[in-house]
């Protein structure tokens, strides 16, 4: 195992690979790090070319030529909570936390006329990384289709193809003569999973993934 690449916490190994995900919790080492660091001050003496040049020499004790994914993964966060660690950690410990800083980041990026701070150069790195692991970048909500149901056999289901099974399941029933019997079989299936969740209140669900799915299906089905 290459030890440059981070070591993923999976929720469900038994999906196919491209179909898993991280749990958003903090690790302990992660929750025990946050209460000790008080050093929140954002470090932008550094640019983007000088980080990524340490981060590349991070790597040496391994490799002297470092692909994307192993030199990124050594780049070191300059702002927050776990100001000072790398993005490797980050990604084995705090996913809930990339999840946070991410999203915001690139709502901010939206926004026209908005000024670039010093030192931003290192979340536009961050998000980078991220993408490189589907199964950490399922959770910004900028690749919400591709986010995992996890439920019963629909467990490596996406948010996008779980919505396009039960919208199918209402054009099967305006045309009985459409559609196979095994898709009206998943179709029927389908509907009666997603339906459950967008009878509840939001409040209601105390599933972080499932209410961020009622929330897609809702802006599809208001």
């Amino acid at each position: 195992m290459d030890p440059l690449l981070p070591t993923l916490s999976i929720v469900d190994t038994s999906v196919p690979q491209d179909r898993q995900q991280c749990f958003l919790k903090a690790s302990k080492d992660a929750k025990t790090l946050a209460s000790r660091n008080r050093c929140f001050e954002r470090n932008t003496s550094q640019d983007k070319k000088t980080a990524c040049e340490e981060a590349k020499k991070r790597c040496q004790h391994i490799t002297c030529a470092p692909s994307e994914v192993q030199y990124l993964g050594q780049l070191i966060l300059n702002f927050g909570k776990y100001n000072g660690q790398s993005f490797k950690w980050l990604v084995e410990n705090d996913v809930g936390y990339i999840k946070y800083v991410l999203d915001l980041h690139i709502k901010e990026r939206r926004h026209q006329g908005r000024k670039e701070g010093p030192g931003e150069y290192i979340k536009d790195l961050l998000l980078q990384y991220v993408q490189l692991f589907p199964q950490v970048s399922c959770h910004l909500e900028v690749n919400v289709d591709s986010a995992i149901y996890g439920q019963g056999r629909f467990r490596s289901f996406t948010f996008l193809e779980m919505w396009q099974w039960y919208s199918l399941h209402k054009t099967l029933q305006a045309d009985p003569q459409a559609g196979s019997a095994q898709e009206k079989k998943m179709a029927q299936e389908a509907f009666c999973s997603v339906r459950q969740w967008l009878t509840m209140k939001e409040e209601d669900i105390s599933v972080k993934t499932l209410k961020r799915f009622r929330q897609f299906s809702t802006k599809r089905n208001p």
